[in-house]
């Protein structure tokens, strides 16, 4: 059973070992006579989010998150998005922001990829997440999945050369598990498994 190492955001508790959420709502600072707001939690939400600082579109951390004086710290050690993510690794920061490795690795290093259309991959795989969800709602199934363990198997599906920022997996016993799970809901009613049945979402390479 995994002992939950979480994370906080605006609205949720997100353990960093299983993935599991739960969200809970706060009351506005803003104004001391608001209410609390009832907005539920979007998973769509989160996951554009994560993805958005994959693709370079999202700003990254806030201007006084002390990530950023870290990495410029060390900035001449560092050439590769695996340089900058070793360092954060190693480093005491309490959030260490990984998936921000991309936008770190843009301000900090000269390492490049090749350019491709972002808003076109971008749409393919909020499509291949939007299909996923469906899935798993239908299987009414508690736990999702790791936003992690989605991006990196779309990436995989579809050959991205954007893997090299994901932080690699490192619990065997856990992605197993995912896989599981995933071909479980996609197996139901005569569906298929993951890599058999993702043609209809399938992308060619970015």
């Amino acid at each position: 059973m995994c002992k939950h190492v979480w994370l906080t955001t605006d609205h949720t508790h997100i353990c960093s070992q299983c993935g599991l959420e739960e969200v809970y709502l706060s009351v506005d600072k803003y104004n001391k006579f608001s209410a609390p707001l009832n907005r539920s939690y979007n998973r769509l939400t989160r996951f554009c989010t994560k993805l958005d600082k994959l693709l370079a579109i999202h700003s990254g951390p806030r201007a006084t998150d002390p990530v950023w004086s870290f990495i410029h710290s060390s900035c001449k050690k560092h050439f590769t998005p695996k340089d900058i993510r070793h360092a954060l690794r190693r480093s005491d920061l309490k959030l260490k922001h990984y998936d921000s490795i991309r936008i770190f690795s843009d301000a900090f290093t000269n390492f490049k990829i090749r350019p491709f259309n972002v808003h076109t991959l971008r749409d393919v795989l909020i499509v291949k997440f939007n299909f996923i969800h469906r899935r798993w709602k239908v299987a009414n199934i508690k736990q999702f999945f790791s936003y992690d363990f989605l991006i990196r198997m779309f990436l995989e599906d579809i050959n991205s050369q954007l893997l090299i920022y994901l932080k690699p997996s490192s619990n065997k016993q856990r992605l197993r598990k995912y896989h599981e799970k995933l071909n479980s809901i996609l197996t139901r009613n005569g569906g298929r498994k993951w890599n058999h049945d993702s043609g209809d979402i399938h992308s060619p390479n970015d």
